[in-house]
C-alpha cells in the first residue's frame, strides 16, 4: 500500500461544531484493520481498511464527547476518507487540539477542531 497517508474526517454539531482528523499511515491502517477483522494482512481488503479508518474516528469521537461532558448531545456526522489535499481547506478553525500517537513503527495524528 505504500507510505501514503489517508485522512478519515468525522465533522460534528451541537453547543459548537467542527470536525475530527485521523491521519494514519497505510501501513498502520491495515495492521488495525486485520486486527479489528482478526484476520492476517493478506486477507484485509482496501475496502476494509477504509471501513477500519472510519470507525476508529468515530469511535474517537464518540468517546471524546462522553469523556468532555456526557450531559451535552453532539450529532456525529458520517465518517469520510478525504483527499490529502484537503488539509488545506479544513485548517479555517478557531480552536484546535493535535494529538500525536506514536507507534511501534510509525505515528497517528488526531485533529480536534472547532469551526466558527
Amino acid at each position: 500500500m505504500g507510505t501514503k497517508t489517508t485522512l478519515a474526517k468525522l465533522e460534528y454539531s451541537g453547543n459548537f461544531s467542527g470536525y475530527f482528523l485521523l491521519f494514519m499511515p497505510e501501513e498502520l491502517a491495515l495492521l488495525l484493520a486485520a486486527s479489528f477483522l482478526g484476520r492476517v494482512e493478506d486477507n484485509v481488503s482496501h475496502e476494509h481498511v477504509i471501513e477500519t479508518k472510519k470507525e476508529i474516528i468515530n469511535m474517537i469521537a464518540g468517546n471524546t464527547f462522553t469523556i468532555f461532558d456526557d450531559q451535552n448531545v453532539f450529532d456525529l456526522g458520517i465518517p469520510q476518507i478525504v483527499e490529502s489535499n484537503i488539509i488545506t481547506k479544513v485548517t479555517d478553525c478557531n480552536k484546535e487540539i493535535i494529538i500525536k500517537t506514536n507507534t511501534l513503527e510509525n505515528c497517528l495524528y488526531v485533529k480536534l477542531a472547532i469551526v466558527p
